[in-house]
């Protein structure tokens, strides 16, 4: 049996937060919603994830220091700062999720994970 991949998408804006979940979704994976950043690690000491997707929203959260921080205290636990402004995003972000899942199935404890540049999106793992 296939593993159940669990997605924590953190993003303050409730549209983009909608429309990746129904992407996801789509894709069989299970997704976790997270509007307010204050309440991540909450969200990550209480679910076994496989993935963060980190919306890049300057002007509401540094997005770059809960980052660092995801890092710095859960290592091996990947992580995608995302902009989305198309469809394409979406299809590009997807793409990028799947390759970083591949990836971390092959990947030592304590091997960093690398910058992955796509189409449209720029990602951060």
């Amino acid at each position: 049996m296939k593993k159940i991949v669990k997605v924590l998408i953190v993003d303050d804006q409730p549209h983009i937060r909608a429309l990746l979940s129904k992407e996801l979704s789509k894709e069989k994976y299970r997704v976790v919603n997270l509007g307010a950043v204050e309440l991540i690690w909450e969200r990550i000491k209480d679910s076994r994830l496989d993935l963060v997707l980190l919306g890049f929203h300057p002007e509401n959260y540094d997005s770059w220091k809960i980052l660092n921080d995801i890092k710095r205290r859960v290592p091996n636990l990947p992580v995608l700062i995302y902009v989305i402004k198309s469809i394409d995003a979406i299809n590009s972000l997807k793409q990028a999720i799947n390759e970083v899942l591949d990836d971390k199935n092959f990947r030592s404890e304590n091997e960093r994970y690398p910058v992955y540049s796509l189409n449209r999106i720029q990602i951060i793992v």
